[in-house]
C-alpha cells in the first residue's frame, strides 16, 4: 500500500501515525520548529541466537530516529521517511550503540555523581523543551503462555507505566490480531481531554 514501503512493519505505520498525529496537534510548524524526533525501545532478544532470554533480565535499549524537517503530504509520505529511517538504524545494531555508550560512559561514576548528572541533563532538556515523545512497541503476547483453563482468556494488555513529567510515552502490544495503544499520564500535567484528541488524530491517521 506504501509507495517504496511494500515490507514496511506494523511498528513503522505506528510510528509514522503518531508522528504526524503529534507533530499536528502541536501545532508543529516545520523547519521553525525544528527537526521531527522520536524515541524508541529495542527488544535486545533480537541479536540472540535463540532469541529468547534464559533469567529474567532487562534486555531492552532505546534507539532515538531522526526524520528531519519534513512531515510527508499524508501517511503515505510519512511511513516511507519512517521505514527509510529506522532500516538505517537496524543496519547499525540499533539498540547496542546506546547500552554500551552508556556503560562506558558512567564506568568510572559513582552513583552520587551518576545521578546528579542524570537529573542537570533531564533539567536541560527540560528547560529547552528538547524532550521527544516515546512509543514503546511491547510486541504481541504469546496467548499460549496466558492459558490457565477455563475460563477462557478474553484479551489481555500491555500498559505502559505512568509518564513521569515531562516524558510523553505511549505503548503498543498486540493480541489476537488486535493492536492496543496504552498511555499513563497525570491529568495535573496533561489533561485527560488533549491526550483524547492525539489518540483521535493517531486513529483518523490509520487506514480503515
Amino acid at each position: 500500500q506504501w509507495a517504496s514501503s511494500s515490507a514496511a512493519t506494523v511498528n513503522d505505520v505506528m510510528v509514522a501515525a503518531q508522528l504526524r498525529a503529534i507533530a499536528l496537534e502541536s501545532g508543529w510548524r516545520g523547519p521553525e520548529d525544528g527537526a521531527l524526533r522520536m524515541t524508541g525501545t529495542v527488544d535486545m532478544r533480537r541479536y540472540m541466537e535463540t532469541g529468547r532470554g534464559e533469567a529474567l533480565c532487562n534486555l531492552s535499549s532505546f534507539f532515538f530516529p531522526q526524520f528531519g524537517i519534513e512531515l510527508g503530504d499524508d501517511l503515505t509520505g510519512t511511513v516511507s521517511l519512517v521505514k527509510a529511517e529506522i532500516d538505517r538504524l537496524k543496519q547499525d545494531y540499533m539498540g547496542l550503540g546506546f547500552v554500551f555508550g552508556s556503560y562506558l560512559a558512567t564506568l568510572l561514576q559513582p552513583f552520587g555523581l551518576m545521578k546528579r548528572f542524570v537529573r542537570f541533563l533531564f533539567s536541560r532538556m527540560i528547560a529547552s523543551g528538547n524532550m521527544p515523545p516515546a512509543l514503546t512497541n511491547m510486541g504481541i503476547i504469546d496467548e499460549a503462555k496466558l492459558d490457565f483453563g477455563a475460563p477462557e482468556l478474553a484479551s489481555a494488555v500491555i500498559c505502559v507505566p505512568v509518564n513521569q513529567p515531562p516524558l510523553f510515552v505511549t505503548g503498543l502490544s498486540g493480541f489476537r490480531g488486535s493492536l492496543t495503544m496504552s498511555c499513563g499520564f497525570y491529568e495535573s500535567a496533561l489533561p485527560a481531554d488533549r491526550v483524547e484528541l492525539l489518540y483521535r488524530r493517531i486513529d483518523s491517521e490509520l487506514p480503515g
